[in-house]
């Protein structure tokens, strides 16, 4: 049924309310309740939900930009179409980056590997190959974390594993542009740190700091130069979740090193009763 005629069927319901004596009176109220928009919009909505019950209502304003921004809303409608659109925003197939090289080029996520491949000359494999790649790595994401909360780190080595996490769930999007990259540099700078006194530690966890931090932007380098470089960035977040799986248990000792030269103490003399 569309709105003229849920109008009319309830043209005489909505007449009785809308002459009631104090209808005015609790509309300007209640509209004036709050000075915020947002908290205006949601009054709006539930208002014309119980005047005219409808799929949905909302409420659109433009910002400060001159963009067009949802206040709010009410009603499944948005709730369903976004189950619609879900199984393409899973896949990337709901965004308008895949379609191009240079996008494509800077996508660090796993399914985006699918992609890449066509960029540096190889086959294109689709939307369906990335929807397989991503749903087999889903599957690897949850087998380590829960590989990681059997086996619980050392007290005060948890953030290690906290970023691990993060890392492992980031890699899964459909589209992760070069900003993706700051979990691992977070987990690169926790690796120094703790291994700081074991050089070949602390030199690996340096270097990949470096790489990860240099980025380049579409139109810097070639898309095929800037899919290998990304490649390099995925490849040197999947190492440093190997350092950090394997120093989530560091020894008591290790923290702190023995200072060269320094008097080891000995045995405390008795003391007198």
């Amino acid at each position: 049924m569309d709105l003229a005629a849920r109008l009319k069927t309830r043209a005489r319901a909505l007449r009785i309310r809308v002459e009631r004596r104090d209808a005015f009176i609790e509309a300007l109220r209640e509209s004036n309740a709050s000075q915020e928009p947002r908290k205006v919009a949601e009054w709006m909505v539930r208002q014309a939900q119980s005047w005219i019950p409808a799929p949905c209502w909302v409420v659109i304003a433009h910002d400060v930009n001159g963009h067009l921004n949802v206040l709010a809303d009410v009603g499944l409608v948005p709730f369903t179409a976004f189950l619609e659109h879900l199984p393409g925003l899973l896949s990337g197939e709901a965004f308008p980056a895949f379609r191009s090289a240079a996008p494509i080029a800077v996508n660090e996520s796993i399914p985006g590997l699918v992609f890449k491949i066509g960029v540096l000359g190889g086959p294109t494999l689709g939307f369906g190959a990335a929807r397989i790649l991503g749903w087999a790595y889903t599957l690897v994401v949850v087998g380590v974390t829960a590989w990681l909360a059997l086996r619980p780190a050392r007290r005060g080595r948890e953030p290690l594993v906290w970023i691990v996490i993060l890392v492992l769930a980031t890699m899964r999007s459909p589209f992760l542009p070069m900003y993706g990259t700051f979990p691992s540099l977070w987990l690169a700078t926790l690796l120094a740190a703790l291994r700081w006194h074991q050089p070949r530690a602390r030199w690996t966890a340096i270097a990949w700091w470096t790489v990860l931090a240099i980025g380049f932007g579409q139109s810097f380098m070639s898309p095929p130069v800037t899919a290998i470089w990304t490649f390099v960035h995925t490849v040197g977040a999947f190492a440093l979740v190997t350092m950090a799986s394997r120093h989530r248990h560091g020894a008591a000792e290790e923290a702190v090193p023995s200072t060269p030269g320094a008097v080891e103490p000995g045995p405390a003399a008795p003391v007198p009763a």
